[in-house]
């Protein structure tokens, strides 16, 4: 997994490239904690170039997410390739998280 990280004011926008698989969640859960911390207004990723998402992965963002929103700030997910777009479909993530194809 390959991550780029940018900020532009209260936003941080992260890339994400790659298999998501559980060896690579360890290292989302530290990008995730070190987010959190970061304290931006919005954080926006870009999921177009991972093909594969673990449950374990998934569940990290969806912590993730629930922590951001019940501290007022907003998670968008701007990009997303067909196969992780799926899975978050068919568990109804995305009508929790915003997601831009």
């Amino acid at each position: 997994m390959e991550i780029s990280c940018q900020n532009d004011g209260n936003t941080a926008y992260v890339a994400l490239n790659g298999s998501v698989d559980n060896d690579e969640a360890k290292e989302l859960g530290q990008l995730l904690h070190t987010l959190l911390s970061q304290g931006h207004d919005e954080i926006v990723f870009k999921l177009s170039g991972v093909l594969f998402m673990s449950s374990l992965a998934i569940g990290l963002f969806l912590i993730f997410y629930k922590e951001l929103i019940a501290n007022g700030r907003r998670l968008r997910i701007r990009g997303i390739s067909d196969p992780v777009y799926r899975v978050f479909h068919s568990i109804k993530l995305d009508k929790l998280i915003p997601v831009e194809k």
